[in-house]
Formats: structure tokens, sequence, C-alpha cells
């Protein structure tokens, strides 16, 4: 209700500005020849959503009245506070809700849907990320730097293989799938649980498997392994062979020692 000198109390709520504006203009017609009223829309509590999570600007909006997409409330928002492909976006409110990918909503412009007044959207990172172990010039966790690296760009991002160490035929992924996608690859499926964990061997020291590392699309928790070279298991035993000989004698008595323990193995 708003209250107008001589009009008295004025229904508000669910009506239009014109439709307040003529009431106005009707009651005040025993008081005034011909009055005229302006009836303004400062704020519309009624009509706001909330935008919530890792976008840079959270909080309440008020709704455009020709209507608003989810997109143009993130980016009223300020966009995503992080890497696009990694954004989760939740839509709540009137008995809906839905879930998906931003890259999803960017793609797909017909799940990009209007908002309606009291709905909450919620941005969230789920961060994706492979593992790189081995004879790699670097080790440890890599963020998705796009949507679906391939393993030769996750070996490149890790520094590529060691010339030093690495096995470039002892290449290995490690995933898990399900028994339709071993089944797809050609691969045994003796597994009684709907999905297993695989072992994919890649030969790099083949050419043409270069051009197969290009097409494997990297997934989320994948590991990367990287064999050593078998002269690099060598070294390791030669160099525990010498930790446990080196009491102070020469080099001469240590390379007698390790002949004969080469001899006893």
């Amino acid at each position: 209700m708003i209250v107008v000198p001589y009009a008295g109390a004025i229904v508000a709520s669910g009506r239009t500005v014109s439709a307040i504006q003529q009431d106005i203009e009707t009651k005040l017609s025993n008081r005034a020849i011909e009055p005229q009223a302006v009836v303004s829309l400062v704020e519309s509590r009624s009509k706001r959503v909330s935008v919530l999570g890792d976008v840079r600007q959270p909080g309440r909006l008020d709704l455009n009245p020709a209507g608003e997409r989810v997109l143009d409330l993130i980016a009223r928002a300020g966009g995503v506070d992080g890497p696009q492909q990694e954004a989760w976006v939740r839509i709540e409110g009137h008995r809906r809700h839905s879930a998906m990918r931003l890259t999803e909503l960017i793609d797909e412009p017909n799940r990009n849907v209007f908002v309606r007044p009291g709905d909450v959207v919620s941005v969230s990172r789920d961060r994706r990320s492979y593992i790189v172990l081995g004879a790699s010039s670097q080790q440890g966790r890599f963020d998705f730097a796009e949507d679906a690296p391939s393993l030769g760009e996750a070996i490149a991002s890790a520094g590529g293989l060691r010339d030093d160490r690495a096995n470039a035929a002892r290449i290995f992924l490690y995933r898990d799938m399900t028994k339709d996608e071993l089944a797809s690859a050609g691969l045994p499926t003796a597994s009684t649980g709907e999905r297993t964990a695989a072992i994919l061997r890649v030969d790099l020291s083949d050419p043409a498997m270069l051009f197969a590392a290009q097409r494997l699309a990297l997934r989320d928790k994948d590991v990367v392994y990287i064999a050593n070279a078998d002269a690099v298991e060598l070294q390791k035993f030669l160099a525990m062979v010498t930790g446990s000989t080196a009491t102070g004698s020469s080099a001469l008595s240590d390379a007698a020692d390790i002949d004969r323990s080469l001899r006893r193995l």
C-alpha cells in the first residue's frame, strides 16, 4: 500500500505503474480539475535474484523488466572468478533445480534459460586436473589449461620426457573406465563392477603413436606415468652398491667390491 494526500491508501502490490497512476488520478478528481499523477518505480524488491559463489561480485540483483538469462546475470556479477571450463552453474527456485557446466551454457544457447524472480544462481569451481609422475622434467598435479588437453599436451606441460632417464616406449595412462568404454576400445571387461581401473600403454618411440597421443584426450583425475629407461635402473643399483661399500677406501677397492656384487647377483 502507498498513501497519497487527499487520495488515501492506494493498493500498489501486484499492479503496474500505469494502473496505480490512474487510480490516484481517479481518487483526486473530486478534489482537483483534471488531476495528474506521476508514479515512478525506484526499486522492485519482488524481482530480485541472488548470484552467489565463485563470481567476482556476488550479491542480489534486480531483474531487468524485459527478462534476463543466466549468462546475463553472471556477466552483471562480474563474471566467473576462475577458469571457465572448471565452473559449474546451479539454478534453484520455483520447484526447479538444474546444474550444468558454464561451457555448456555457452555452447548450447537453449540451456541458457530465463531467470525468474527469487531464483538463486550459484557458481562453483570443480578443479579439473591430472597428475604426471616418473621420468618427466616436472612432476606433480597440473590443472586443465583447456577443456580437454591431449596426452601429448599433458606431457609437454610437464616439460617433456627426460632424455637421460625416460623410456619413450613405456608411458602409462591410469584411468577409471566403464565396461562400455573398455568394450569399445577392445579391452577385456572381466571386472565384476560397472567401473574398473584401466592402464593404457603408449609407445612414443613409434612415430605413429605421436599422432595417437595428440588425439587421446585426458580426463579429470587421470594419472600419467613415464617409466625409467633400463639403464637408469642399473645406475640405481650401482649407486646403492657404491653407497654400501664406500668406507673411505680407494676407488679401486670400491670397483672390486662392485664387481664381486655383480657376480653374486
